[in-house]
């Protein structure tokens, strides 16, 4: 079973996204601070960490950057505001899927695919 980390801050959008992602079939996890999110990522593996790049905290850009120091990171689907100029910045640090908020159930469902095809293409090439 796909097992997947969630990290959004704004309440609504965090109980869709895990509705949505539950129905699926999928186990979610929820972090809702970065500290959360680095214990959950300490303690167990996950096939794909979903992250908001726009909360208010900065908790997204920091995980993400934490990320880069950890052996095995999972593969990262950001979401992000369609007008952000960070889009380079999320890609240089590592997210492997850009998905701009407001993005619909199937989108969501193919950026995780998208996630852990790469996840999987890249195991196979090391």
């Amino acid at each position: 079973m796909t097992h997947i980390l969630l990290l959004v801050g704004y309440r609504p959008l965090r109980h869709a996204l895990n509705v949505t992602l539950r129905r699926t079939g999928w186990q979610v996890d929820i972090a809702r601070t970065e500290q959360e999110t680095l214990q959950a990522l300490d303690q167990q593996p996950y096939d794909v960490f979903v992250v908001d790049m726009d909360m208010a905290t900065g908790a997204g850009w920091r995980v993400l950057r934490a990320l880069q120091t950890l052996p095995n990171p999972p593969p990262v689907v950001a979401l992000m505001h369609p007008e952000s100029p960070s889009l380079p910045e999320a890609i240089t640090l590592g997210a492997c899927v850009i998905l701009y908020k407001t993005v619909g159930r199937q989108a969501l469902l193919n950026g995780i695919q998208t996630a852990l095809q790469a996840s999987s293409s890249q195991a196979y090439e090391e």
